[in-house]
């Protein structure tokens, strides 16, 4: 992703004037033990979700920053344009079946189907995944002692389960739109 600064964000001088003028996709959650958890609603491929990262964090300066991760994908933090475009060039017989042999034959095949569909998207948007939390680390390492976190269950686990409460004939029209997804979208449809 091209580095992106928005200098447009409005920093507060008290969080809770930034509370009562927080952005539409942010949820404010008021713990028992005093905190507050930020909650951003976010999509992959958006430049909104990523202000919006943006705006929480620096207003809030919080002490941790959780994404929806998992170990597993976790690279996705490194991956721009052109690494996500290089890499689904690259799905080579070789390579599926390395994924098939990680992530077993269903998780493997949806893998490199989602891959596939993230690089079609990329290259019509301009624009890779997981921008609002490259978005999130980039901010969260500006602020001292910031710890972050991968707050997500590992992505087999969260296939097998959506794979498996599908019937045959919703599986095949998944499989069906993965592979003739048509690439015509817009910005303002993602957002």
């Amino acid at each position: 992703d091209p580095e992106r600064d928005f200098d447009n964000i409005k920093i507060y001088n008290d969080i809770a004037k930034f509370n009562e003028n927080l952005p539409e996709t942010v949820t404010l959650l008021r713990m028992p033990n005093g905190c507050n958890v930020y909650l951003v609603g976010t999509a992959h491929f958006s430049e909104k979700s990523q202000e919006d990262v943006a705006n929480v964090i620096r207003n809030v300066r919080p002490k941790t920053v959780v994404v929806e991760l998992c170990e597993s994908r976790v690279h996705i933090l490194k991956h721009d344009e052109k690494t996500l475009l290089e890499e689904a060039k690259d799905i080579n017989m070789q390579k599926i079946r390395t994924v098939i042999r990680t992530n077993g034959y269903v998780n493997g095949v949806f893998y490199i189907l989602l891959l596939n569909m993230s690089a079609k998207l990329t290259k019509e948007l301009g624009m890779a995944p997981g921008g609002e939390f490259r978005t999130a680390m980039k901010e969260a390492n500006k602020i001292p002692d910031c710890r972050i976190h991968l707050g997500d269950r590992p992505i087999n686990i969260t296939l097998q389960r959506a794979i498996k409460s599908l019937t045959l004939w919703q599986t095949l029209k998944l499989v069906w739109k993965l592979l003739s997804f048509d690439e015509n979208i817009t910005k303002e449809e993602v957002e």
